[in-house]
């Protein structure tokens, strides 16, 4: 005799319907195949229901109910913070495939024009002659390489860490655990390195400048919108979100041109030891 009991795959729940009451996953009727797999691409991403879709546009349009949702327990709709983050660093680092020869030669040119400065000339002539080569187009590949890794490690540890500490510190009376600012910031952070990962490619074609003060508006922008909803009112908060955003972005930059510091010492160090 045939048992007609019908099982969730994935934690083995006895299912009453077409989904498992107890990890949302829909039943499986049949084996794995092609189709199922790309069937799920925009059912798991794309879908309005939830997804990365939906996560996007609810942290475009607002934000920090998206925070206070999740925060609060209503989780099912959207993408996991740490998830989002992962994915906004990767569109980063897609963009920046895209605008690296345009960012290359922008960093070449200046860093040729820092060069013929007197005071800078006899530096990189001797820098040319240690690595026979140009000193200003390596220079502007270690900082390509740097910049890589600041939109990965260095973007949560440098970037959304301290930005996590200094809005816990300035907004305590608002109660929230650390854990739960730090959500609030790692769906800012994302959703800011999702949506410059759009308009890098834009504005770095009118020079590094204006792609700069681009990326730092939207960043500023999209925190202050974030904070309505999920922190108190007033002026006076806003204020200490933006001070606590300025001062991550302070935290960042300083850490980036620290590895760049160290990488280019590691790069001239690794070419003197190959030519003695």
């Amino acid at each position: 005799m045939t048992s007609d009991l019908r099982t969730c795959k994935n934690c083995q729940t006895e299912l009453v319907g077409r989904y498992c009451h107890v990890c949302g996953q829909k039943e499986v009727t049949r084996r794995l195949s092609i189709r199922e797999i790309l069937r799920e691409i925009p059912e798991k991403v794309f879908s309005m229901e939830r997804g990365l879709w939906l996560t996007f546009l609810s942290l475009w349009s607002r934000p920090g109910q998206v925070c206070l949702d999740y925060v609060q327990g209503k989780r099912q709709p959207y993408v996991n913070p740490v998830s989002y983050f992962l994915i906004g660093a990767s569109l980063q680092l897609l963009s920046l495939w895209f605008s690296a020869p345009v960012i290359r030669q922008a960093v070449q040119d200046s860093i040729h024009a820092a060069s013929q400065k007197p005071e800078q000339a006899k530096i990189f002539e001797r820098m040319d002659a240690m690595i026979g080569g140009d000193t200003a187009a390596e220079m502007a590949n270690v900082y390509l390489t740097v910049i890589a890794q600041g939109y990965t490690y260095l973007a949560f540890f440098a970037f959304a860490c301290p930005l996590a500490l200094l809005l816990w510190m300035f907004h305590r009376r608002a109660n929230y655990h650390f854990a739960e600012i730090m959500v609030f910031t790692l769906y800012v952070v994302a959703h800011c390195l999702v949506v410059t990962a759009f308009t890098t490619p834009i504005f770095v074609r009118f020079g590094n400048v204006m792609q700069l003060l681009t990326a730092q508006g939207l960043y500023i922008g999209i925190i202050i919108w974030a904070h309505h909803k999920f922190f108190p009112p007033g002026i006076g908060r806003r204020l200490l979100t933006l001070l606590a955003m300025l001062m991550a972005m302070i935290c960042f930059f300083g850490a980036i041109m620290v590895l760049f510091g160290v990488s280019w010492a590691a790069y001239l160090v690794a070419v003197r030891l190959q030519n003695p």
